[in-house]
């Protein structure tokens, strides 16, 4: 297992992880080279890596006791509390967000539409109640009186 920091988050998308996450210091090392390398071939993009190893430091630091030996204490919650919102912040950036598309709000962009031959046709359509036999509608428009 490795662990290397170049200094530069911007020469690989490991080092922005380690840089991303807090984790730069060689003496006390959160994650391995591997680790990252994993975290980022299972997400999407950075941010989705950076959770991720955030998640995994927070499991592993939940785990820890806090200890206390006469007046000197040493607590885990806080540090472990950070990194599961470090997690959280950058699992809200790394979802994806579906952008609505609307047609037809051009005359061009709803001519385009209609002659696409993959288009899904829709399930309504103006005069789809009118009576092929018949000339009346069968429910009139509600500005049209009705005889």
């Amino acid at each position: 297992m490795t662990w290397r920091y170049s200094g530069d988050p911007s020469s690989s998308e490991k080092d922005e992880v380690r840089y991303l996450v807090g984790d730069t210091n060689e003496d006390e090392p959160f994650a391995t080279d591997e680790e990252i390398t994993y975290a980022l071939a299972q997400e999407r993009d950075v941010n989705g890596a950076v959770a991720r190893v955030a998640e995994s430091i927070y499991a592993m630091l939940a785990r820890e006791v806090d200890v206390k030996v006469g007046p000197l204490s040493v607590s885990l919650e806080k540090q472990a509390e950070h990194f599961k919102n470090l997690a959280a912040t950058f699992r809200a950036k790394s979802l994806v967000y579906a952008i609505p598309s609307v047609g037809g709000i051009s005359i061009d962009g709803k001519l385009e539409q209609e002659d696409d031959t993959d288009r899904v046709k829709p399930g309504f359509v103006r005069g789809m109640h009118r009576n092929a036999g018949n000339s009346q509608d069968l429910a009139p428009d509600w500005h049209e009186e009705s005889a």
